[in-house]
């Protein structure tokens, strides 16, 4: 696997790949957030978990919105929607 993390984007993001012909299934993805004094910087499009199959057209898989709550915040895919791409980002 590979992590990257561009951080000199307009958009950064934090990505996960699988070694070439590799794709990844996933059932569950979460982020944990600690003292979230302010919402606004993660709804409006602002934080976006994204899948790819090869790292130039990514495919919106959870749309972070208002809901977003200190803890983990989690979404679990149905069996019939498992996502499996070699590329994963938020």
């Amino acid at each position: 696997m590979i992590d990257l993390v561009d951080a000199t984007a307009t958009n950064p993001f934090v990505q996960v790949q699988f070694k070439t012909n590799y794709v990844g299934v996933l059932n569950e993805v979460g982020f944990f957030i600690n003292r979230l004094i302010d919402k606004t910087p993660f709804i409006g499009g602002n934080l976006i978990f994204q899948g790819s199959n090869d790292g130039t057209a990514f495919t919106d898989l959870w749309k972070i919105d208002a809901s977003v709550h200190e803890g983990w915040n989690t979404l679990y895919f149905t069996d019939g929607s498992l996502p499996a791409y070699n590329i994963y980002r938020f």
